[in-house]
């Protein structure tokens, strides 16, 4: 965990609530009153780039994409014989 370097009365109050945390109580929805427990700040830092993060496909002309054939065309050709008879 990276340690933040003491930087005076802002650091000592706020401590606590990213290492210790701090004191509190809660109201659960079904629970018997007030659960007493301590309360922890998580922070995430998160980089989001303006530019795609994979280079744009090529373009495809539609008459090659039907003119491949499937691995399951074979079985689909026997499959339709073996129907006919």
């Amino acid at each position: 965990m990276y340690e933040v370097p003491n930087r005076g009365a802002a650091y000592k109050v706020n401590r606590k609530w990213f290492q210790e945390g701090k004191d509190c109580e809660i109201l659960r929805i079904g629970a018997k009153g007030w659960q007493k427990g301590k309360i922890k700040l998580k922070l995430t830092v998160e980089f989001i780039s303006d530019e795609p993060e994979f280079p744009e496909r090529l373009a495809i002309d539609e008459s090659e994409i039907l003119q491949t054939e499937s691995p399951l065309d074979e079985i689909r050709k026997i499959r339709c014989q073996e129907d006919k008879q």
